[in-house]
């Protein structure tokens, strides 16, 4: 089976790059982050015709206490996670990454998918001559491998002295990111010790 031309080339640039696995993520309507990974000789059919999901994904409970069954969604059936090797990224050590989204295993999108809303809603804009630009901010506070809390003797909230006290951090954020394709507007020390923000 000869691969389409964009899988073909999405291999040759992952093969080249170390890529040895790639990652295709969906969001539930809880807001959970799902992951199925495959070896990087499934990229294709990771893409087209996907690789399967119970309708149960949709419906996993946000304080993992289990499932919210409905007499439409369970445990019983097989949808198709689809990967937009359009989006695929290149995140290091070995890994790459895509944006995948749920369908039938006819190919028709199913309605309860995030992607599938937001792919609705754009269309929906589009007609009324709006374009939708979505921005996001990740606030986080660094941490010793081992979880500890890391120690800072130069902190100060929102200060230079954050920013230096850990260039190599904020360096190796910027390069990745820019790497990956992911442009960062701006990145600073926040209020608490250790504490920073990106969008």
């Amino acid at each position: 089976m000869t691969a389409p031309p964009l899988a073909a080339a999405a291999i040759a640039q992952l093969e080249a790059e170390g890529v040895d696995a790639v990652i295709g993520t969906v969001v539930n309507p809880a807001g959970l982050t799902h992951a199925k990974t495959v070896p990087i000789r499934r990229t294709n059919t990771f893409a087209d015709p996907g690789v399967g999901a119970s309708p149960v994904w949709h419906v996993f409970a946000i304080d993992q206490t289990g499932i919210a069954f409905t007499d439409a969604i369970g445990v019983v059936g097989d949808q198709r996670i689809r990967i937009d090797l359009s989006a695929l990224r290149i995140i290091g050590d070995g890994l790459a990454w895509a944006p995948g989204g749920f369908f039938e295993q006819d190919g028709t999108p199913v309605p309860a998918c995030s992607r599938g809303t937001l792919r609705r809603v754009e269309a929906a804009l589009a007609e009324a001559d709006v374009k939708a630009v979505v921005g996001h901010e990740i606030e986080f506070v660094l941490v010793n491998p081992d979880g500890s809390r890391l120690p800072s003797t130069l902190w100060a909230q929102y200060g230079l002295a954050g920013v230096l006290e850990h260039e190599a951090f904020v360096r190796d954020v910027v390069a990745m990111a820019t790497a990956a394709g992911v442009g960062i507007e701006q990145l600073h020390p926040e209020y608490g010790p250790t504490s920073s923000r990106f969008r």
